[in-house]
């Protein structure tokens, strides 16, 4: 992608400098380049493969190794970017991450969309100190492990998902809220924390968090509408919960919203004409890097929820790996904050314009 942001909206100029670095040493004194070395990088990615996700990150995949192929053209040290696919909905997590962690070939992990599977990843990433990139928003996640600097969030936290939420529903002329979410879970446990601080700083009546721990996604939602409320938010943590939820309030004359777990190509493709009336928020690409226009005319179809999140996770790592071919010894947590520190020379900062 040649923009000058990533897919998510960063200002990105780096890979040029990297490629100007290496034509200043392309040449020796009988104009014969020096001999190329290739650096192997493995990054383990561990999302939802199932009903037609995985074809979305593999495409993804294929796109960036691209690009990053062309960005390293003329330079003397390589990065050949290995990346392996694991399933995050059929894989034992604690066993497969546990296993990650400790191959050395492993130089990072992303994954997590589902914010439980993420917790699990991030500690154990945390703890064996290897990089980690998420999509998912659990506010938790920044909570416990920002601070140790392997933990790499590419969304705005759930915290943030609810404000937008019920700030929807004020706009709609909602003077009365519920909340039905999943109380066992790290995603829906966010807006159950913040949901009713939230609604009382919108001068909201709260009638109610309505609860669910496991396939009464449903009983959850009915028992919202049923309270009253002008307005109902729904916080699915599966794609399974979708259809009970909106089976629940599509007839209810209610201002319904849900979470962005219900948005996504493959959500459509599941549900069909029952997905006729969903509403709600997602994070999505920043309309400026151009990317979902670049992804529709590659493709032909849009990219799914978190598909540009991950394809900056790639682009992230890509500038990491080369930082630390320029500059050796140095760590990849280490490299990846002097990509984006920005507060040194524009050789190595990640530089506003």
């Amino acid at each position: 992608m040649r923009t000058g942001r990533t897919a998510s909206g960063v200002p990105a100029k780096i890979m040029a400098i990297l490629v100007l670095a290496s034509m200043a040493v392309s040449c020796n004194r009988n104009g014969i380049g020096p001999e190329q070395t290739t650096v192997s990088r493995t990054v383990a990615v561990i999302l939802p493969m199932q009903d037609g996700l995985g074809e979305h990150w593999k495409r993804t995949t294929d796109l960036y190794l691209g690009e990053f192929d062309k960005a390293q053209t003329g330079q003397n040290r390589r990065i050949d970017l290995n990346v392996e696919f694991y399933d995050e909905d059929t894989e034992d997590i604690a066993a497969l991450i546990s296993d990650l962690c400790d191959r050395e070939d492993v130089d990072a992990v992303v994954g997590g969309l589902r914010s439980a599977n993420a917790s699990i990843m991030a500690e154990e990433c945390s703890w064996e100190r290897k990089t980690f990139f998420t999509l998912a928003t659990a506010e938790e996640l920044i909570r416990a492990h920002s601070s140790e600097g392997y933990l790499w969030a590419m969304t705005e936290t759930d915290i943030t998902e609810c404000e937008v939420l019920l700030s929807r529903a004020e706009a709609y002329g909602a003077k009365s809220v519920a909340l039905a979410a999943k109380d066992n879970d790290p995603y829906g446990k966010t807006f159950i924390d913040w949901f009713a601080f939230q609604a009382q700083e919108f001068g909201m009546e709260i009638k109610g968090i309505f609860t669910y721990t496991g396939s009464d996604a449903g009983t959850a939602a009915a028992n919202a509408v049923g309270s009253g409320a002008d307005a109902v938010i729904c916080i699915p943590t599966d794609i399974a919960d979708i259809a009970p939820m909106q089976s629940a309030v599509k007839d209810s004359r209610k201002i319904v919203l849900f979470g962005d777990t219900a948005f996504g190509t493959n959500v459509l493709q599941l549900m069909g004409d029952d997905a006729e009336g969903i509403e709600g928020v997602a994070f999505i690409s920043d309309p400026e890097s151009g990317f979902d226009v670049m992804y529709s005319t590659y493709f032909d179809t849009y990219p799914t929820l978190g598909e540009a999140q991950y394809y900056d996770a790639l682009l992230l790592l890509g500038y990491g790996f080369s930082y630390q071919s320029l500059h050796e010894g140095t760590s990849l947590k280490d490299a990846l904050r002097k990509v984006v520190d920005g507060r040194e020379s524009m050789s190595t900062g990640w530089m506003g314009d």
